[in-house]
């Protein structure tokens, strides 16, 4: 069943997240399972939405890639992880 992980990180700020992204590759090396991700500020730190496939695909990824990036970058996260029941993209048009 997909999920959706709802990730705050207060006192996180952009820098930081282009430091992480460069250090995860993300961009040049996905993870598997992983659906879509908005990442942007709110008020105090930086919040992550990322839809996965299923709950052990982020769970993967957190244990294998992520969790040793954030704990030697001293970031600490709040996570909300919920299932979804359906996912849909709209095409945009032109």
């Amino acid at each position: 069943m997909a999920i959706v992980v709802i990730d705050h990180a207060p006192g996180f700020t952009a820098e930081q997240w282009e430091a992480l992204q460069q250090q995860l590759r993300e961009s040049t090396n996905p993870p598997r399972g992983i659906v879509a991700q908005l990442a942007g500020p709110f008020e105090g730190g930086w919040r992550v939405i990322s839809v996965w496939e299923s709950q052990e695909a982020y769970e993967t990824f957190r244990r294998e890639r992520l969790a040793p990036v954030i704990q030697q970058m001293g970031i600490v996260d709040q996570l909300q992880i919920s299932p979804l029941h359906s996912v849909m993209f709209v095409p945009q048009q032109h």
